[in-house]
């Protein structure tokens, strides 16, 4: 496998998002809340908002999080994942 840095994109914004769902989901446990299979993270922020009366903490998260308004169709892992590495200016470079 040639050197990418599409090749750790991938798993950074899967572990990022993880984290955001996993700290939404725990605000909800500290108010109560039953832990419901959700993973939609625009979802997830409405019933947090719900349940806190906090702008910083709506803008801290609304700031990384699409909402249904703000839904433009693009996903951030199907570009990731149909983009061709071949075409990154980094990618001819060798691992130092």
């Amino acid at each position: 496998m040639r050197w990418s840095d599409l090749h750790i994109i991938e798993p950074t914004l899967f572990n990022f998002y993880h984290g955001i769902e996993l700290s939404l989901k725990a605000l909800l446990v500290a108010k109560g809340e039953p832990i419901e299979k959700i993973h939609k993270l625009s979802r997830l922020l409405e019933l947090v908002n719900s349940h806190y009366d906090s702008k910083e903490l709506s803008d801290f998260y609304g700031a990384y999080l699409l909402t249904e308004r703000q839904n433009t169709g693009t996903d951030l892992f199907s570009m990731a994942a149909q983009s061709n590495p071949t075409s990154h200016p980094l990618d001819n470079r060798s691992p130092q």
